[in-house]
Formats: structure tokens, sequence, C-alpha cells
């Protein structure tokens, strides 16, 4: 909600776009407001009309001159973000996407550079997001070789003969780049390259993608954790240790708005060197924080201070009521 032109000097973040959270930032003098849910906004929803919630928070934002900008699934699916945070929560090793992303992939550049502009080239890469291999950065492979070329009657070589055949030594530059960031990547490519013409080339690879929803992995040590009825009616652990690999299957099924229809399903606890892993899906976490937070001794998952630290005063009693 704005436009894409107005500048920004200052930016609040908020979970929720409500009026407070638009007055809170018109009072700090942040012209942005950055959320993570956008239903009040959301398609077929009707016009928003003023005496709506969205229209309310619509009609105070324009009033106060605060745009809002809502991060909500791509928040979720972002390497080191919602998900990510929640699975180190957990304690979980080696996280990986639960339902990788279809839409972007790892793609693989390309390039053939004169030695001489190979570091300002790869340089310029990076920083546009190339090179990035888990918690490292910068990363390329370097080949030499030899390259050939003709220049036409109108072009400017950066080195050779016009009209000749022209055999120069080159360096095949590869790096590697998400497919949401190539067009950047190769504009800085090309900025920084000495060419006239740049040869370079794209490769779609197969290698496992870092984004996605809900996060996999593995607990660190055993566990217990509470059965889904216990859990709401007794305040004793429920579960005895089990051995290391005791897994809890999660998931949220929503087919209407998360206020009106919201269904937690839980697997049975199984053990055994088959057994499932640990499956965390962000808006699960959510709801079945205040049941794991009740049974801190049987669950052994959180410090004590997490619930507050986590979860502002009120959170868990709404999500609570959302289940029915």
């Amino acid at each position: 909600m704005g436009s894409p032109t107005d500048t920004v000097t200052g930016v609040m973040c908020a979970v929720d776009p409500t009026c407070d959270a638009v007055e809170a930032a018109a009072a700090t003098k942040c012209d942005l407001l950055l959320v993570h849910h956008p239903q009040l906004f959301a398609r077929g929803r009707g016009s928003l009309d003023s005496s709506t919630p969205g229209g309310r928070v619509a009609s105070k934002a324009i009033r106060e001159g605060v745009g809002i900008v809502a991060c909500y699934q791509n928040a979720d699916v972002a390497d080191g973000g919602a998900s990510d945070l929640m699975a180190a929560a957990a304690g979980l090793r080696r996280a990986v996407p639960l339902v990788p992303s279809r839409s972007c992939y790892v793609a693989k550049v390309v390039v053939f550079v004169p030695p001489e502009a190979v570091d300002s080239v790869a340089g310029a890469m990076a920083g546009a997001g190339a090179g990035v291999t888990g918690d490292y950065t910068e990363c390329s492979f370097r080949a030499s070789g030899t390259g050939t070329f003709v220049p036409g009657i109108s072009a400017r070589p950066y080195s050779g003969t016009t009209g000749r055949l022209n055999q120069v030594n080159e360096v095949r530059l590869e790096m590697v780049c998400p497919s949401f960031r190539l067009e950047r990547v190769a504009e800085a490519m090309r900025s920084a390259h000495p060419y006239q013409e740049v040869a370079f080339d794209v490769y779609r690879t197969a290698s496992p993608v870092p984004w996605g929803m809900g996060r996999v992995g593995e607990l660190e040590a055993a566990s217990s954790l509470p059965s889904p009825d216990t859990a709401r009616t007794s305040t004793k652990p429920s579960c005895s240790k089990t051995g290391p690999n005791i897994w809890l299957l999660m998931s949220i099924i929503c087919t209407r708005p998360l206020s009106s229809q919201t269904r937690l399903f839980w697997s049975e606890v199984k053990e055994g060197p088959d057994a499932p892993p640990l499956v965390l899906n962000p808006l699960s976490f959510l709801i079945s924080f205040p049941l794991f937070t009740s049974h801190k001794e049987a669950a052994g998952l959180f410090p004590a201070d997490n619930k507050s630290r986590l979860f502002p005063s009120g959170v868990n009693s709404r999500l609570l009521k959302s289940e029915g």
C-alpha cells in the first residue's frame, strides 16, 4: 500500500497491519510499516471501506503518510527466514525445506573473461548475489583456455585485429546464483566485463534449493513429547524418555482463513531407524507452541524464558482460540 517511488527514511516492523501499528509508525516518523500478515488486504474481501477493519487501517495509513509492505509466504520460504528461525528455536540440525520451492532454482552462470579482468568481474557478480553456497560467499571455479573470434569492420575489440581470426587467453569463470537474482547478476557482470560482446551461459542445476515452506531436520538429543490429549488435560509428563530417534510429525491444513478454521494434526510418536524426521511448519509450530511450553519438563525443547521472548502477551491465547 503506497507508492514504490515514495522516499523512505524509517521502517517499523510488526506482525499484523493494525491501526495501532500505523499510529506507532507515524509517531516514530517511520514512512514504512513492514508486516508479515496481509490478510486484511487480501483479494476477494471487497473494497477498502472505512467501516471494515482493513479499510480503517488503509484510511489511517493514507492520512498518516505511512506505506505498508507485507512479507508473508516470502518471509516463510526465505533462506534464514521464519521457517529457519523456528527450526533453530526447536534445536533442529541439518534442516532443509519440507516443501522446496518450485518457482526458483539454483543457476550456474558461466562467463569467459580475459585473465586481467577475472577478479573484477567475479567481484561484481558476487556483489549482486552470485557465488553463495551455504555459509560460504564469493565461491567460483576458474579454468584457463583459448578463445577465438573475428572482429567485424565496425567492431571495437578489447584485443586482437579486425578482420582476422584471433586467438586469446581467457578464463572460464563459473558462479552459482539464485534464479531470482539472475537479471541483477548478469547486469553486474556486463558492467564489469571489458569485452564489447560478452559471451556467457546460464544453466539450471539440480542442486537442492534452500527455499521452501516448513523445515525438516534432526533433533540433537533425545526428547520427550506429550500426546495431544495429555497436553490439554494434564500438567505431568506423559511420554517417557526414548532413544535419539523419537520424532513428531506436525502439519497444518487451512481450508479457510486462520481465524475461522485451522486444524492441527499429530502423528503417533515413532521410534527406530525408519522413523520420520521432525517436520516443522511455521503455522503448526505457533499453534502447538502453548502445548510445548506447558510441558517443558517433558518436551525439553525450549528454555523457560522463550515463551515470553518469542511470543508477546496474548499471542498464545489468540492462536489457541483459532483451533476451533
